[in-house]
């Protein structure tokens, strides 16, 4: 969303050269309202005019998610209605996505003026124990991809409304992969772990797909069941680095499960750990807002993407490929 909008049009410069003009007209715009649960949450973007003592003109244009209950509650109940779209949000972009800053308004706290009339409350900064951490936190270091997996058209109030609906039940799926996002400076082994978890939380709730059972340890599902779930629910091709779905299961699960257990010697492979890391928390993010309503059209498009491409073609120059069920590395 932005406050800015732009036209550029031809013209004749009295030089005779012909040259654009561009007309700018900034103004706060509305962007989608919706429902969680007893609260009302709405997008809009808020503008103000920075650097007057500089030349040119300088905006801040900050994008504002704004929550009503129909009866006062308690702070932290509107924070953990912006968490949720906080999350979803994270998870569409591939990085953190921090809050700047919170503000609260109380009717009940209006200012009264000398003659007896009653002033509208101003907006206050508010600062919590459990918000002074984000308000100063360094932009994330995560890499985000090349473009969102869903584009800000494709979200309705509809999608965005199911996703605060499930997102209580969701939490052992969304939680590990987003807060993974939304740190910076992150090990490649912590971003592994971590998708990994939300790959086998998801998995685990996931219908059984064709041939996993090649996955199967006798009649007990194993973590590569469930990355192969995952792997085929979103579709993407691994045939470049893999000679199929199965063994690349079974290279993430393998990887995934080297680093977790101590009794199997040392880390893994530096650079299989970070391919590992990325693929994983590609597939998840894919797999989960693969489930918000009419996502799935958008979803088959992004796995045939540059972004998911680039994972696979960065692996060929490294020389990483995965054979027999492992990551390998030719010179």
């Amino acid at each position: 969303m932005s406050s800015v909008k732009w036209v550029s049009e031809p013209f004749r410069h009295p030089s005779q050269r012909r040259e654009n003009r561009i007309s700018y007209t900034v103004e706060s715009s509305h962007g989608l309202d919706w429902m969680q649960g007893a609260a009302r949450l709405s997008l809009k973007t808020h503008w103000r005019q920075d650097g007057e003592k500089t030349p040119g003109i300088h905006l801040t244009d900050d994008t504002v998610l704004q929550s009503r209950f129909r009866e006062p509650r308690p702070v932290s109940d509107h924070l953990a209605e912006h968490r949720k779209f906080r999350d979803l949000l994270s998870l569409i972009l591939g990085a953190g996505a921090n809050f700047l800053t919170h503000s609260i308004r109380d009717q009940r706290f209006a200012e009264k003026m000398f003659e007896g009339r009653t002033h509208g409350a101003d907006y206050e900064r508010l600062v919590t124990a459990g918000t002074v951490a984000e308000h100063y936190r360094q932009p994330s270091s995560t890499e985000a991809t090349d473009w969102p997996i869903l584009a800000a058209e494709e979200l309705s109030r509809e999608s965005l409304a199911w996703w605060a609906r499930q997102y209580e039940g969701s939490r052992r799926f969304i939680l590990p992969a987003a807060s993974t996002l939304q740190r910076s400076n992150v090990f490649a082994e912590d971003t592994l772990v971590n998708a990994s978890m939300s790959i086998e939380a998801l998995g685990a709730e996931l219908g059984p797909v064709g041939r996993e059972d090649s996955t199967w340890a006798g009649t007990r599902k194993t973590t590569s069941t469930y990355f192969y779930r995952i792997i085929e629910t979103v579709g993407i091709d691994a045939s470049s680095i893999a000679d199929d779905s199965i063994e690349l299961a079974r290279a993430l699960a393998n990887t995934y499960n080297t680093i977790k257990h101590a009794d199997r010697g040392d880390f893994p492979d530096a650079l299989h750990t970070i391919y590992a890391g990325r693929l994983s928390l590609m597939l998840i993010r894919m797999a989960i807002i693969q489930r918000l309503p009419g996502a799935r059209a958008a979803i088959a498009k992004y796995a045939e993407s540059w972004p998911v491409r680039r994972i696979f073609e960065r692996m060929k120059a490294d020389g990483v490929t995965v054979q027999s069920g492992r990551f390998c590395t030719s010179p």
